[in-house]
């Protein structure tokens, strides 16, 4: 079911693998660094057909999102016993967790206030 948790299905959380979605503000500098080449991508995306599409402007950004992973499974090395029942996990002086970070922005052009 969509709205189950890995809890709710008795998976231990460095098994976990489920990735969340969290609002963020649409101020954020990484947002605002990052609408207006998405829509310089999609102007030159459409560049073939320049005298049937007109140039798309960034009109605003609706709303923002980051998907972060869950960090007991980020920080699971392996399991400690032959049953794979104790989880080992690295300390927070090891080796930096993954910092790729992905983002998902929705956002409004004009001519036509298209939404993406």
């Amino acid at each position: 079911p969509e709205n189950r948790t890995c809890a709710g299905a008795d998976i231990e959380q460095h098994w976990c693998a489920c990735l969340n979605w969290h609002n963020i503000s649409i101020d954020e500098p990484i947002i605002q660094q990052f609408s207006r080449p998405v829509v310089n991508f999609l102007n030159n995306f459409v560049s073939d057909h320049k005298e049937d599409c007109a140039t798309l402007t960034l009109l605003r950004v609706n709303k923002a999102s980051r998907l972060e992973a869950n960090n007991h499974l980020l920080k699971f090395v392996q399991s400690s016993d032959v049953d794979v029942r104790v989880p080992q996990f690295r300390n927070a002086s090891s080796q930096p967790l993954n910092e790729t970070k992905f983002y998902q922005i929705q956002f409004e052009t004009t001519p036509g206030e298209a939404q993406f």
